[in-house]
Order: C-alpha cells, then sequence, then structure tokens
C-alpha cells in the first residue's frame, strides 16, 4: 500500500515538474529579450533611396567610430526592437527585428505572416527616416543605417539578457543609434521623489514645446500617444519611440498628451 503511495506521489510530481518546465520553455521562446539572434535582426531589404541619408562629416564620422569602438549591453526588447546601451552608457543602438529571409521552401507556407511582419518594420524605417531628416536633434538620432553598405568595415560585441556574446557586421545590418536618454516616467518619479514641484512644472512645458515643435513641422504620430515614448537628454526634451511619425498634421496629439501625463499623475497621487 505505501509503495503503491509513493508510486501515485512520484507520477504526480512528475507531471507538475513537466507542467513546469514546458511553461517556462514556451515563456522563453515568446520572450523576445531571451530570443536574441543574429538571424531575428537580419532583414535582406532592397536599397531604398530615401533611408540613404547621406555621408557623415570627418568629425561626425570619428564621433561614430568613437561610439562603436566599444561594448554594447542588452538594455530591453519588444515586439519591434531589441536594444543594447553602450558600455560608457551615453548611447543605445537599436536593431530592428524583422526575421525576413530570401523566399524559399523552408519560409514559403508562412510567407504571408512574414510580408506582414515585413511591412510593419518597412514602415518603421521609413519613420526613422523621416525623423532623422526632420528631427534629428529632437529625437536624439545619430546615425542612421538602413541600407546595406561597405565602408563602415565596423563589427560590434553585443551582451545579451543571458550573458551570452554576439559579434555584429554593421554594415550589413539595420540599426540605429540614439542618445541614451532619461525618460519621462523616471524624471518625472525622480522629480515626484524629491518634491521638486518646478522641476516638474519645467520638465512638462519642455514636453509641450516639443510636441508643438513636431505639430509645426507638418508631422504627427499615428500611433497611440505614450509617456514611455519621450525622455531627457539633460533638459532637452526629445520623442525616442519614433515607430508611428508620419507626414501630417493632428491637433489632437499636443492635448492627448498633456492629457496622459495628467492621468499617469493622478495614479501616481492615490
Amino acid at each position: 500500500m505505501m509503495a503503491q503511495l509513493q508510486f501515485k506521489s512520484k507520477i504526480v510530481w512528475s507531471i507538475l515538474l513537466l507542467g513546469v518546465l514546458i511553461t517556462t520553455i514556451r515563456f522563453i521562446s515568446h520572450n523576445q529579450a531571451f530570443n536574441f539572434s543574429l538571424g531575428r535582426i537580419r532583414s535582406y531589404f532592397a536599397y531604398q533611396q530615401s533611408w540613404d541619408m547621406g555621408s557623415l562629416s570627418q568629425e561626425e564620422t570619428a564621433h561614430l567610430q568613437d561610439i562603436l569602438s566599444q561594448p554594447f549591453h542588452y538594455l530591453n526588447a519588444g515586439t519591434r526592437s531589441y536594444v543594447f546601451e553602450s558600455e560608457d552608457k551615453k548611447y543605445v543602438i537599436k536593431f530592428f527585428i524583422s526575421r525576413r529571409h530570401p523566399v524559399g521552401l523552408k519560409n514559403i507556407f508562412h510567407y504571408e505572416k512574414k510580408e506582414k511582419r515585413w511591412q510593419k518594420v518597412m514602415k518603421m524605417c521609413n519613420a526613422y527616416a523621416l525623423a532623422y531628416q526632420e528631427m534629428k536633434e529632437d529625437t536624439g538620432l545619430i546615425y542612421l543605417h538602413l541600407n546595406q553598405t561597405s565602408h563602415l568595415n565596423k563589427t560590434i560585441k553585443l551582451v545579451d539578457k543571458l550573458h551570452r556574446v554576439h559579434f555584429v557586421d554593421l554594415d550589413h545590418t539595420e540599426f540605429v543609434i540614439q542618445e541614451r536618454v532619461e525618460t519621462l516616467l523616471d524624471r518625472m518619479r525622480r522629480l515626484q521623489k524629491n518634491h521638486d514641484i518646478e522641476g516638474i512644472n519645467y520638465s512638462l512645458s519642455q514636453i509641450m514645446k516639443l510636441m508643438e515643435k513636431r505639430y509645426q513641422k507638418g508631422l504627427r504620430d499615428q500611433e497611440k500617444l505614450s509617456p514611455s515614448n519621450f525622455g531627457f537628454i539633460g533638459q532637452r526634451a526629445v520623442q525616442i519611440g519614433l515607430g508611428g511619425l508620419q507626414k501630417g498634421q493632428n491637433d489632437q496629439d499636443v492635448l492627448e498628451m498633456r492629457a496622459k501625463i495628467d492621468e499617469w499623475f493622478d495614479r501616481q497621487r492615490s
């Protein structure tokens, strides 16, 4: 009798452990942070004239080489990009998640799904190109590399969330370099903790000026506005989430942003 109970107990524990193992594997396989690989950031895009940002000056080239001379460490990941932080914590490099490969037998059955994902990446690249041309200083953009090239001759070291090391040939990879920012929400939390009402009001006024400046340039964000897409470089407000930027004006953007900030503050007070 005792032996039967022990046997049943082992079966139950084995089933529970198997369930935990399957859940863990599914979580890791669907979590972008754990799924980073070079194949996920290579898209095989054809050359796009609108993505050609022209040559850099000697000073800009030297600055870029200095930035890329250091390792980059995993910072965060979303559904659209992986973000790595430079070792000196002054810059970030973004790689778009595309997973687009040349059409073949391996991919033909999922072609439609892959094409939709590819179109989203194309749309995001167009948005970043527009931001680089129209709002470079107001987005913290340092360098935009959306077409494959041969002049960079640079391979950088990436350290992912699992501390695995990857070496990326930048000539054959789409990437964006931006200045590292203090996010709007982080700044608001810090100022609120220090009871710096003047600092809070000043920071919010800078965000609103940025929104108005964007509106005056004839640009709008077609995606839902979020305070997480904004931040500060020193005292300068910038927009860091650029995937929905497009030509066109929406006079509700400024009011919507103010409403979202007020909503966030209300949640913090409650």
